[in-house]
C-alpha cells in the first residue's frame, strides 16, 4: 500500500539547499504537518548548526509543557532567595505564580510563611488552610496553621491545630517542642513538660525540649533544675542563644554573680547585641557594685525593664521599654469578653489581689497593716497566690483574718481567669508588675471589670488592659502623666502601705557587734546593692571624707560585693575600712539594728521603698533626692507622708549639703529624729486603718465610673480615712 503524504519522507537537505529546505519545512507547518517540519529544520541544523531560521522556527516548535502543579525546583529556589534580601518583592512575585499554578501546595506555603514575617497574619492564616484543602493527609499544613494561629494569639486553635499535625506525623519532635511552648503560654506547665519530653524520646539529642524547660523552671525559680537542663541542652547545641540567656537569668537569681557575669559574657560572644543578656549584665555589675564599668556602659532603649529602673531616671524611655515588654508578654492574649454590666451595685465590692509574694516578703511587711484593716463589712477581699508561699508568720496571719484565698499556682492561666470570673471580682488589683514571678500577663484576659497596678512595680506597665495605676501626687505628679498608660488613681498621702504593728527585735546588740565603729557618724544605706549609683556613691565619699570617723553602712547582697565596694572606695581616696557591710538578717533584727546609724542616705534612680518605711519606723532620717520617673520619687512620697519633707532634696548639690548639715551638727540631726519619733505617732504614713479607708474610697470611685458607663480617667482620692 502505498504511503500517504503525510508518511512521505522528508527530503535531505544534503541533497537540496538551505533556503529549499526551509521553504519546505515551512510548507509543511502551513499543513500542520509540525512533526515533518521539525525533522527537516532538525536536518538542516545538522548541516548548518548556526542557521537562525532553522533556530527559531525548531524553538517555536516545540511542543507545549504540561502545566504542573508546582513551578519547576529553580523557579522555587530563586523565590527563596529573593526573600532574603526583599521580602515584599517575594511576596509580590509569589501572588504571581499562583496565578500561573493554581494548585501549588509549595507556593502557599512558601506565600504563608512570607506573609507571616511580614505581619499579614490574616493572608498567612488563609495560605495555611488553602494548604490543608489541597493535601489534608500531611501534617505539615496543620502545623503551619498552629504557627500563624499562635502569632495571632488564638492559643486554644493553636493547640488543636498542632494537636491534628502530630496525629499526622507523631515523629515530629519540633511539633512537639512547639506544642509544648504553647502549653507553657497558656500556663499549663504540665502538658507542656510532657510535649517536651516527647520530643526528647523522639530525638534526645535535640536541644530544644531541654532548653524550653530549662526556661520554663527558671520562670518559676527553680534555678537548680533549670541549670541542669539547660546545661543538658547546650551540650547538644552549644552556641544555642536561648539556652545561654536562661543560664545568665538563673545565676542572677541565685546571686552567684560571678559565675552570671562569665555566662553573660560568654552569650554576648554569641550574639553581642542580645538586650536581655546585656542587661542581666548591667545587674550583675550593679549587684557587686562595678560602678566603674556600669558608668562606662552606654545606656540603650532596648534595656530590660526592671534593670533599667535602677540605672538610668527617665520616665519617658521606661514607658516605651515596658510597652515594648508587654507586648513581647502579654501582646498575644486576647480579652475574654467581661459580663454586661449589673443593672444593680455590688452590696459588697469584691476585691482580688494577685501576687505571689503573700508570705514573709517585702510586699507583705507593707501591706500586712492594709490587709488586716480592710472593712469586710463592706468589702470582700480575695487574695490569689500564684507563688511558692512559706509557712510564714504572715502567711498564718492572713488566714486568721478571714481574708478569702485562693491557691492558684498549680492553674493555668484560663483556670485562673475562670476562677475571677466565677467569683466575680469587681477590681482587680495586680501586685507583682515586672518583677521576678510575675504572671501580670493575667489581666490582659479580663480578670474584672476595673483593673489596677499596685505596689510591687514602681512604674507604667505599658499595658492597655490596666485601668489605673494605684500613685499619689509625688510618685507621678501631673507634668509627668503621659509617661503613663494608665489613669493615676491618685491617693491623699503616700501610695505606699505600712503597719504599724511591726516591732524591733527585744535584742540588743552594740555598734560592734555589727563590725562599725563605737564613735562618728555613721551613714546607712540599706538599699539593694544594684540601686547604688556612681553619683551618690561619690557624694558619699565625699561626706565621709569630710567628716572625721564616719563610716558608710551596706546591706551585703552577695559575697563578691565586699570586693567591689572597698575598691571604689580606694578608687575614691577613702580607706576600705571605712565601709562596713552586713549580711541580711529577720526583719525584726533588721529593724532593731538601724539605731546605730544616724542617716540614711537613699540611691537615686531607684529610691529606698520599703527600706525607706523600715528606717523611718526604726527613727532613722532618711535623706534623699527626688527625681523624674516614679522609682525615683517614693521615698520623697513617704516622707511627706510622715511630715519630713524637709529631707527631700531635688539636686545632688542639695543633696549632699543636706547630708553635711546633718551629719556635721549634732544638735540639727538631733531635733529630726525628735520630730520625726513623734510625727510617726500623728502623720498618716503609719496609720494603716486610715489607709484602708482611703484606698477602698478609690476602689470604689474607680468602680462607680465603670458601673456608670464612663471610660475610666485620673482621681483624686479625698482623705476619708481621716474622718474614722
Amino acid at each position: 500500500m502505498a504511503a500517504s503524504i503525510n508518511q512521505r519522507k522528508a527530503p535531505s537537505p544534503k541533497h537540496i539547499s538551505a533556503e529549499q529546505a526551509v521553504w519546505i519545512a515551512k510548507r509543511h507547518e502551513k499543513r500542520g504537518e509540525i512533526q515533518e517540519a521539525r525533522a527537516l529544520y532538525a536536518q538542516l541544523l545538522q548541516s548548518f548548526p548556526d542557521h537562525p531560521v532553522a533556530k527559531a522556527r525548531l524553538r517555536a516548535l516545540q511542543p507545549a509543557q504540561p502545566k504542573l502543579a508546582d513551578p519547576h525546583a529553580d523557579v522555587a529556589d530563586a523565590l527563596q532567595r529573593l526573600a532574603l534580601s526583599d521580602l515584599p518583592a517575594a511576596v509580590k512575585r509569589c501572588e504571581s505564580l499562583l496565578l500561573e499554578y493554581p494548585n501549588s501546595p509549595f507556593l502557599y506555603s512558601l506565600l504563608g510563611a512570607l506573609s507571616s514575617q511580614l505581619g499579614n497574619l490574616d493572608q498567612a492564616e488563609l495560605c495555611a488552610l488553602k494548604f490543608i484543602e489541597m493535601q489534608p493527609a500531611r501534617a505539615m499544613g496543620h502545623l503551619n496553621l498552629g504557627k500563624v494561629l499562635q502569632d495571632m494569639g488564638r492559643i486554644d486553635e493553636a493547640i488543636a491545630a498542632m494537636a491534628k499535625g502530630l496525629a499526622l506525623e507523631p515523629g515530629n519532635a519540633a511539633a512537639h517542642c512547639a506544642l509544648g511552648k504553647l502549653f507553657q503560654r497558656k500556663g499549663d506547665l504540665q502538658r507542656a513538660f510532657q510535649a517536651w519530653d516527647a520530643a526528647s524520646a523522639i530525638d534526645p539529642t535535640n536541644a530544644e525540649p531541654y532548653i524550653n524547660r530549662g526556661v520554663a523552671l527558671s520562670d518559676g525559680g527553680q534555678y537548680a533544675s533549670a541549670i541542669h537542663f539547660l546545661n543538658l541542652g547546650l551540650s547538644f547545641a552549644p552556641d544555642h542563644e536561648l539556652g545561654w540567656e536562661g543560664l545568665c537569668h538563673c545565676y542572677v537569681r541565685m546571686n552567684e554573680i560571678e559565675d552570671a557575669i562569665e555566662v553573660c559574657e560568654r552569650a554576648l560572644k554569641i550574639n553581642p547585641l542580645n538586650s536581655n543578656v546585656r542587661s542581666m549584665k548591667l545587674m550583675a555589675q550593679a549587684q557587686i557594685c562595678d560602678l566603674t564599668s556600669i558608668a562606662a556602659t552606654p545606656l540603650s532603649d532596648d534595656l530590660t525593664v526592671f534593670e533599667a529602673l535602677s540605672l538610668e531616671d527617665d520616665p519617658e524611655r521606661q514607658l516605651k521599654r515596658s510597652q515594648v515588654t508587654w507586648q513581647r508578654y502579654a501582646g498575644h492574649i486576647k480579652p475574654i469578653p467581661l459580663p454586661a454590666r449589673p443593672v444593680t451595685r455590688p452590696a459588697k465590692l469584691r476585691i482580688g489581689y494577685f501576687s505571689a509574694d503573700f508570705h514573709d516578703h517585702a510586699t507583705m511587711h507593707l501591706m500586712s497593716g492594709l490587709l488586716r484593716e480592710h472593712d469586710q463589712t463592706r468589702f470582700e477581699i480575695h487574695l490569689f497566690s500564684y507563688g511558692h508561699e512559706k509557712a510564714t508568720h504572715h502567711r498564718k496571719l492572713l488566714t486568721e483574718q478571714g481574708l478569702i484565698r485562693h491557691d492558684v499556682v498549680a492553674m493555668s492561666d484560663e483556670q485562673i481567669v475562670a476562677l475571677a470570673r466565677n467569683a466575680q471580682i469587681d477590681v482587680a488589683v495586680d501586685v507583682k508588675g515586672f518583677t521576678s514571678g510575675s504572671r501580670a500577663n493575667l489581666f490582659a484576659y479580663r480578670l474584672a471589670p476595673v483593673q489596677i497596678s499596685y505596689l510591687a512595680y514602681p512604674g507604667s506597665l505599658g499595658a492597655p488592659c490596666f485601668d489605673y495605676i494605684l500613685a499619689d501626687p509625688i510618685v507621678i505628679p501631673e507634668e509627668y502623666r503621659p509617661f503613663y498608660t494608665e489613669k493615676v488613681l491618685a491617693m491623699p498621702h503616700s501610695y505606699q502601705p505600712n503597719d504599724n504593728a511591726t516591732r524591733p527585735a527585744t535584742i540588743k546588740t552594740s555598734r560592734s557587734d555589727h563590725g562599725l565603729p563605737e564613735k562618728g557618724v555613721v551613714l546607712a544605706c540599706f538599699n539593694a546593692s544594684n540601686k547604688i549609683g556612681f553619683r551618690e556613691f561619690d557624694i558619699w565619699m565625699r561626706v565621709l571624707s569630710r567628716i572625721e570617723g564616719s563610716a558608710l553602712w551596706l546591706v551585703r547582697s552577695n559575697s563578691e560585693m565586699d570586693k567591689y565596694v572597698r575598691l571604689e572606695a580606694e578608687k575614691r581616696n577613702i580607706s576600705p575600712e571605712r565601709i562596713v557591710l552586713s549580711d541580711k538578717v529577720f526583719h525584726a533584727f533588721h529593724l532593731e539594728r538601724h539605731r546605730h546609724a544616724d542617716i540614711f542616705v537613699d540611691t537615686f534612680n531607684y529610691n529606698a521603698h520599703t527600706t525607706a518605711s523600715d528606717s523611718l519606723w526604726a527613727g532613722l532620717p532618711l535623706v534623699t533626692k527626688a527625681g523624674k520617673q516614679f522609682s525615683a520619687r517614693v521615698a520623697a512620697s513617704i516622707l511627706n507622708a510622715v511630715g519630713m519633707s524637709d529631707l527631700i532634696t531635688h539636686t545632688e548639690a542639695e543633696y549632699e549639703k543636706r547630708i553635711m548639715e546633718l551629719a556635721s551638727n549634732p544638735g540639727a540631726l538631733l531635733e529630726v529624729k525628735t520630730r520625726l519619733t513623734r510625727n510617726l505617732q500623728t502623720e498618716p504614713l503609719f496609720d494603716p486603718r486610715r489607709y484602708a479607708r482611703n484606698i477602698e474610697t478609690g476602689f470604689e470611685l474607680a468602680y462607680e465610673r465603670y458601673f456608670a458607663g464612663e471610660a475610666p480617667d485620673h482621681i483624686n482620692v479625698p482623705d476619708i480615712g481621716k474622718l474614722n
